[in-house]
């Protein structure tokens, strides 16, 4: 067992790395003085003496107040790889999302598959993206796909009971078809199903205040760059008996690491 706060590993091999991230921390930050995901892995998990090589690739990135899964390659190979499949349907990527139903004529019926799609322009001063009219300057298109989840799949899933929805909330799956900068938040809020607890986009000071946005990066799917096999991950800081990651203080909780060839 390996202590840490901010993350836990689910998966280890020679050419990949995957982390279930805890929010608050980012993945990589522009800042030297603020410690972000990538530098922690690179000092804790591949120094110098353990024959990692050192190199730690980003294939993606997640929200810093976001919770969830990321994948890293360990090898250049392997980063090209995954990033291409990134670019694709190869990878996969499922989101659970609790939000507020403020516009109750966009929450789809149980069954139901609805389709967001919008354009949106990133300001980079205030480090927020907008949706914008169609053919802005600057602008990139965004789309992605979500169900509601029934009370049933929820403790099917053994989630923990800070996700099972209130009054005026909805519990949300949702399947990115492109990756644009905040887009699930972007594009929730603008469709009146804000994120709750999103200070950013969703948040009102009305609202219950919560240190971060209810989203994880619940699932995902990619194929390994090296033996060609498909991998699968679910977060587990959703489930109801998992130990909650938090990055605070230097707060610790134990992870497991499962290494591979």
């Amino acid at each position: 067992m390996e202590s840490d706060a901010a993350f836990e590993i689910l998966y280890r091999d020679r050419h990949l790395l995957v982390v279930d991230k805890a929010p608050g921390i980012a993945v990589q930050s522009a800042s030297l003085r603020e410690k972000d995901l990538t530098d922690r892995i690179r000092r804790e998990i591949l120094a110098p003496g353990d024959g990692a090589g050192g190199y730690l690739g980003i294939v993606h990135r997640l929200d810093q107040p976001v919770r969830g899964l990321v994948v890293f390659a360990l090898d250049k190979k392997s980063a090209a790889n995954l990033s291409e499949q990134t670019g694709g349907e190869k990878m996969r990527k499922v989101y659970l999302a609790l939000v507020k139903t403020e516009n109750p004529s966009m929450l789809p019926e149980f069954g139901e598959i609805r389709t967001l799609e919008n354009d949106l322009l990133k300001d980079a001063r205030t480090n927020r993206s907008f949706p914008v009219p169609k053919g802005t300057r600057g602008a990139k298109h965004a789309a992605l796909q979500y169900r509601r989840v029934s009370l049933e799949e929820a403790e099917a899933e053994k989630l923990n009971e800070d996700w099972i929805p209130g009054p005026g909330e909805a519990l949300l799956e949702i399947r990115l078809q492109t990756g644009r900068h905040h887009q699930i938040r972007v594009q929730m809020a603008a469709a009146g199903l804000p994120v709750k607890g999103d200070r950013k986009y969703g948040q009102t000071r009305t609202q219950e205040q919560l240190p971060y946005p209810m989203l994880c990066a619940l699932k995902l799917e990619f194929t390994h760059p090296a033996t060609g096999k498909r991998m699968c991950f679910t977060s587990r800081q959703v489930l109801a008996k998992n130990p909650v990651l938090s990055f605070n203080n230097g707060q610790e909780n134990s992870h497991a690491v499962k290494k591979g060839s």
